[in-house]
């Protein structure tokens, strides 16, 4: 079991998570894209693909526990991260979002990582 976190680009006012929908997120990066952005972030990341399904799977193994990056060459969807359910601080989740201008929905505790309201 893993514990997850939904990325967005926000073009809306999203200060809560009821506040996300199709009018406040935009995302226009395919997959790619991001692989090569968290790459530069974390170049011990280790990638693979699934063409058939279409996404791109990276695995890093940070000091607070795993990640597992999982994004899609469609660049109309959000991607997502997993970690480990036995970090205590997830500290990537926020650097992420601040260094590609994302926002985390963490759904397990419903709240955003990434806004000005955090």
């Amino acid at each position: 079991m893993s514990y997850r976190f939904m990325m967005f680009r926000v073009s809306g006012a999203v200060r809560t998570p009821d506040d996300l929908s199709e009018d406040t997120t935009d995302f226009h990066h395919p997959g790619g894209e991001l692989q090569d952005a968290l790459a530069r972030l974390y170049p011990r990341t280790q990638w693979h693909r699934s063409d058939e399904q279409r996404l791109i799977f990276g695995s890093l193994d940070a000091e607070d526990g795993w990640y597992e990056f999982v994004l899609y060459q469609d660049p109309s969807r959000s991607f997502s991260i997993n970690t480990s359910p036995d970090a205590e601080t997830r500290r990537l989740i926020p650097e992420i979002c601040t260094s590609l201008g994302l926002v985390a929905f963490d759904g397990q505790a419903y709240v955003l990582i990434g806004t000005a309201e955090e």
